[in-house]
C-alpha cells in the first residue's frame, strides 16, 4: 500500500522538491546500500491516470541520502530529496500524481520489500496577460 501525500499547490511549469523519510519496517533510516536497483518515479494527471507524463529511473545516490537532513518535521530528518522538474507538470488548474517506488535489498544481493509512496500537487494556471 503506498502512502499518499498531499502538497502544496505548485505553478505549472515549476519545478517541486519532493523530500521524505524513508525507512526499514522495524524503522531503521533506509542508506543507498539497502536499495536494490533504481528507484522507479512515475508523474501522471490525476485528472487521467492513463496519461503518463514522465517515467524516470533515479539513481539511488542521486536521491538517498545516507546521513538524514535536518527539516521542520521532526528532529530525524529526511534521507530522500528529488527535484521534479517543470515539465511534470505543464498546466495549471489540474493535480499531478507523482509516485516512487523503491525495492529494498534482502541482503543476499537480490529482490526484497517494496516501498511505495505518492505526492499529489495541484497545480496553478500562470496568468496569459
Amino acid at each position: 500500500m503506498s502512502k499518499i501525500y498531499k502538497s502544496e499547490p505548485s505553478y505549472e511549469g515549476a519545478a517541486v522538491t519532493f523530500r521524505a523519510q524513508l525507512t526499514e519496517e522495524d524503522a531503521t533510516l533506509i542508506v543507498q546500500a539497502d536499495v536494490f536497483g533504481t528507484i522507479t518515479f512515475t508523474c501522471y494527471d490525476e485528472n487521467d491516470p492513463d496519461t503518463v507524463i514522465a517515467t524516470v529511473a533515479l539513481v539511488v545516490a542521486d536521491v538517498i541520502i545516507n546521513s538524514p537532513t535536518a527539516w521542520s518535521k521532526d528532529s530525524t530528518g529526511y534521507n530522500f530529496q528529488y527535484i521534479s522538474p517543470g515539465s511534470h507538470r505543464p498546466e495549471g488548474g489540474r493535480t499531478y500524481g507523482h509516485e516512487f517506488i523503491l525495492t529494498l535489498d534482502n541482503g543476499a544481493g537480490s529482490a526484497g520489500n517494496i516501498i511505495a509512496w505518492k505526492y499529489q500537487v495541484p497545480t496553478i494556471a500562470l496568468s496569459s496577460t
